[in-house]
């Protein structure tokens, strides 16, 4: 078989967010609908977690462990690694530290440390697209034939002074609560996080797999330092060339970016009245995780992953009065949906599209 031919498998998954410091809890508040953060203090912090290394380090650490353990893994040594960050240490700079990781790349080389492997490393910085260019990096390592098995994922830890007097000077960030594609929506929320992924070709899976990599596709709007293209050009051209790459399969339901910013919320909406099917499932998880800049579409990717496995699709939270008419998922509910398109997109025009398909063979559930 022609390496370009593998097909590629999610094996093992974690997540460190606002909702919980593990998968399971996370997916489960999630699904009731819960948000991981006050509105009064609209911020989503990550909890408690041993941050000796810098506090990113130690969540995309904790991630990692969580994704290893889910999948099984043992023969660490020729996994790669891509791990991306919008922020990095932004936080230790801030406040003054120094020491041999300070860097965008200091989740990347501390997964690969924890991991012990010597494959491929590769630290990405996207914005907040960067957790969905990880996952497509090593997609098309496995792809290539790089190598068999690569971590995946991202983190970032950005709750600081400097990036809140930055957001909020842009007028991005929600007065209450992350509302996305409601009405009245304000902004984002600013969270912190971490999501770690296992990829593996799957003829030589350790783990059951969760979901196929249907597709990847990744473009630039090159419009405007914060804005996406009025018209979602770039987004929708990402679309388009993801779902070339699996002609003949129909997408099930769309996770959305939805950052519940007036800038992003509308432009993404047109962009699904137009590419799909009427009725589809519209799901958006930053009501309830806020929003984790690189990290948040490795976490997304993650618990679409278990909407898949699990059959459920989770409400948007605080969604009452929808700006778009769509099927906008607002309480959950059970789905023999199959296939699952995300979206990110970032500052920069970054645009990222990834196809998912629900493995049929059987394994533990969380949901």
């Amino acid at each position: 078989m022609l390496a370009l031919e593998r097909s590629v498998v999610i094996t093992g998954l974690g997540i460190v967010s606002c909702l919980g410091g593990e998968a399971r809890t996370t997916w489960k508040r999630l699904l009731a609908g819960e948000r991981g953060y006050e509105p009064g203090e609209p911020v989503g912090r990550a909890g408690t977690v041993q941050a000796e290394t810098g506090r990113v380090v130690a969540l995309v650490q904790q991630a990692a462990r969580e994704a290893l353990a889910d999948a099984g893994s043992r023969e660490a040594f020729d996994f790669g690694v891509a791990i991306g960050s919008s922020r990095g240490l932004q936080a230790d700079w801030e406040n003054g530290r120094t020491g041999p990781l300070i860097g965008l790349d200091a989740p990347a080389h501390a997964v690969a440390a924890l991991a012990g492997t010597q494959g491929p490393l590769a630290a990405l910085s996207c914005a907040c697209a960067s957790g969905a260019w990880a996952i497509g990096t090593g997609y098309r390592w496995i792809r290539w034939g790089l190598c068999d098995r690569v971590l995946v994922g991202a983190a970032d830890a950005a709750i600081t002074p400097l990036n809140l007097a930055g957001f909020r000077r842009a007028g991005a960030l929600a007065r209450d609560a992350c509302l996305p594609f409601d009405r009245c929506h304000s902004g984002f929320v600013l969270a912190e996080g971490a999501s770690v992924l296992v990829l593996e070709a799957e003829e030589v899976a350790h783990g059951r797999p969760y979901t196929r990599i249907r597709g990847f596709s990744a473009t630039c709007d090159a419009f405007h330092p914060t804005a996406p293209h009025p018209e979602g050009e770039g987004l929708a051209r990402a679309v388009e060339r993801c779902r070339k790459q699996a002609p003949g399969l129909s997408v099930g339901a769309v996770h959305a970016h939805g950052t519940g910013t007036a800038a992003g919320d509308p432009v993404e909406a047109a962009v699904i009245a137009r590419l799909y099917a009427p009725g589809t499932p519209v799901i958006a998880c930053k009501g309830s995780l806020g929003h984790s800049l690189g990290a948040s579409s490795a976490m997304e990717a993650a618990l679409a992953c278990l909407a898949l496995q699990t059959g459920q699709l989770p409400p948007i939270a605080g969604l009452t009065d929808p700006l778009a008419p769509l099927a906008f998922v607002r309480e959950a509910f059970r789905t023999s949906v199959t296939t699952l398109m995300l979206h990110s997109l970032g500052f920069g025009g970054q645009n990222t599209a990834l196809l998912l398909e629900a493995c049929p063979s059987p394994r533990r559930t969380l949901g």
